[in-house]
């Protein structure tokens, strides 16, 4: 029993403990470099952040800064409006610019009374004006009633009005030469000044001064019949 318990003890002492130990070396190496992983890992958060803050205070940085104004314009005070230019004439350029004059354009007339106008215009002397006021006395509208009876036989004619002014009296001589009336202007002194009267004819029949009145009284024109005789 000695023997075995003596064989025991060496079988005992004579396990592998230094087999063991180099187990137990190789699985501490592993657990030595842990420590130095976790550093890297730790700079490495530690540097993003450092880069993270670096780019929030330049975008800060940046937005703090003041956009330089543009400077202020100077207020110009408006300038005065120019004096309208009169319109160029051509004609006067044309001729001095060439030498020889050129005629304007003929503006056409709308009414050939203009026209006929001048050549149906008697001139009647003062005398003879006189002359008839000593036969014939005055029938104007403004001063005297019409007569009450007109002898059929004789020379007649249309007194068509009488116009102090001249202007009104080649007015209304117009408005006959367009109906194709024919007349003329005579001028008579009263004593309330001159006269224009507007008178046609003389008719040889009392009928056809008649027939041109009633036509005349149609377009509103009223005339008064005077007999001057043979």
């Amino acid at each position: 029993m000695a023997r075995r318990k003596a064989s025991a003890t060496p079988a005992t002492r004579r396990k592998p403990r230094a087999r063991s130990a180099p187990k137990t070396r190789r699985a501490a190496k592993p657990r030595r470099r842990q420590p130095a992983r976790e550093e890297a890992s730790g700079l490495v958060w530690i540097a993003g952040g450092i880069s993270i803050g670096l780019l929030v205070a330049a975008i800060v940085w940046l937005a703090s800064i003041e956009k330089p104004h543009p400077a202020p314009r100077a207020k110009t005070a408006p300038a005065p409006p120019l004096p309208a230019s009169r319109p160029p004439r051509p004609h006067r350029d044309a001729s001095t610019a060439s030498g020889t004059p050129i005629e304007p354009p003929k503006v056409e007339h709308k009414y050939d009374f203009y026209d006929l106008l001048p050549k149906q215009r008697v001139e009647v002397p003062d005398d003879q004006y006189r002359g008839k006021d000593k036969r014939q006395p005055l029938l104007l509208p403004e001063t005297r009633p019409r007569s009450a009876s007109v002898p059929a036989s004789g020379r007649f004619i249309l007194q068509a009005g009488s116009f102090r002014r001249a202007k009104d009296a080649n007015r209304r001589r117009a408005q006959l030469a367009m109906m194709g009336v024919e007349s003329h202007i005579e001028k008579v002194r009263v004593n309330d000044g001159a006269w224009h009267r507007v008178k046609i004819g003389p008719f040889k029949s009392l009928d056809e001064a008649n027939r041109l009145r009633t036509r005349l009284a149609s377009e509103k024109i009223q005339t008064m019949l005077v007999n001057v005789g043979k």
